[in-house]
């Protein structure tokens, strides 16, 4: 099935928008159309698959966009959107693509579309805005300073491990030797930590300010030195 027809218009006015839709505990907020809801309500099971609630606490905001010039209202109007923490995302009718600044385009859906891409478009474009916290783009396990011209190559292991921490900043180990190595909760191993390790000296390289620390033993870390 694909999401939204041509017809569906945009209408309430950007000046006056309101969250029409609240999905888990408010993680995903939706602005400017209250037929999303019902496709975000049908959709939980494909939503569980793409975050794991243990470890995502980010807050997703996603506004229906006619133009760019109601992006740059939007954000003069909500200044603590263009900084804030919530993730971004701009759903647009794919005949307005024309109307909206590329700039734009790393943070936007272009309708119709099927929910399983849709849905796979929010995962990757979260990780997006989160990976540029850190000065970070990862594209096929290479990871690059955005500012800098430093790159490192992961394994997909340790691609994975990056990935997962930067979607949760502090992860319980026991669910990255899960969810990572395959690990059963009654199985011991210093393996992820030799994941870590290597990790860490890549990550490094591109960005020295980026830390990883296990000094809680049943935590992960990721943060930015001051």
């Amino acid at each position: 099935a694909v999401i939204f027809k041509k017809q569906l218009n945009v209408a309430q006015p950007i000046l006056e928008w309101e969250p029409y839709c609240l999905v888990r505990e408010n993680m995903i907020k939706v602005f400017g159309n209250n037929l999303f809801t019902s496709f975000i309500n049908l959709n939980n099971n494909l939503l569980d698959s793409f975050f794991d609630f243990n470890i995502f606490k980010n807050k997703i905001s996603i506004f229906f966009i006619k133009n760019n010039n109601e992006i740059e209202k939007l954000f003069t109007k909500n200044r603590h959107l263009k900084n804030g923490s919530d993730i971004k995302i701009f759903f647009v009718e794919k005949n307005n693509k024309k109307n909206i600044h590329q700039e734009h385009f790393s943070y936007s859906i272009f309708y119709p579309i099927k929910p399983h891409e849709f849905l796979n478009l929010i995962q990757s474009i979260t990780l997006i805005q989160l990976l540029k916290r850190y000065g970070l783009f990862i594209d096929n396990n290479i990871v690059s300073n955005l500012q800098k011209n430093k790159t490192t190559n992961l394994t997909n292991t340790e691609s994975l491990l990056l990935k997962l921490l930067i979607l949760g900043s502090k992860v319980e180990r026991r669910f990255l030797e899960k969810k990572v190595l395959n690990f059963k909760n009654e199985i011991s191993s210093n393996s992820l930590d030799s994941h870590l390790v290597r990790l860490r000296k890549k990550i490094k390289k591109v960005n020295e300010r980026i830390e990883i620390t296990s000094k809680e033993s049943k935590h992960i870390n990721i943060y930015l030195s001051t």
